[in-house]
């Protein structure tokens, strides 16, 4: 995909999430202090009819306990400029432990992400933490773990 196409898309999340988490009838009561990362297979690139919009929805532990108990989920479906999607709530700090416990699936994810709303101001945090490169120590265990 084109550097423009993924930027259309950022761009396009950005104009969509806000006023859509203002007036969900659930998301409403965290609009204000939460993050999103926009990340998966979009924003690797990949623009097929089997691509989605993937958003994590980063939240603090209360309200993402609030949010799960009065919607009785984690996931909320959505589209945007017709491509579906959908937003997945996670608590920000097991996000974070998950990157300093060098989960490479979710750093891999994260290596990708652009923060699209960042009412915790964690998004550049986090990703930056992923961007970070391996060490030679660790580049080499990897290797010898993985060969």
């Amino acid at each position: 995909m084109p550097p423009d196409t993924r930027a259309s898309w950022v761009g396009k999340a950005r104009a969509f999430l806000p006023p859509f988490l203002k007036n969900h009838p659930h998301l409403a009561q965290v609009a204000g202090k939460s993050t999103v990362l926009f990340h998966g297979s979009t924003m690797r690139g990949v623009e097929d009819e089997g691509s989605d919009l993937d958003f994590w929805l980063l939240l603090n532990r209360d309200d993402l306990v609030r949010l799960e108990s009065a919607a009785a989920t984690r996931f909320f479906e959505i589209k945007i400029d017709k491509k579906d999607g959908h937003l997945y709530a996670v608590q920000a700090d097991e996000l974070a432990a998950q990157v300093d416990a060098c989960d490479l699936p979710v750093i891999a994810e994260l290596r990708t992400a652009e923060a699209v709303v960042d009412g915790l101001q964690r998004g550049a945090v986090l990703i930056g933490k992923a961007k970070v490169a391996m060490g030679a120590k660790a580049r080499r265990a990897f290797f010898f773990h993985h060969y």
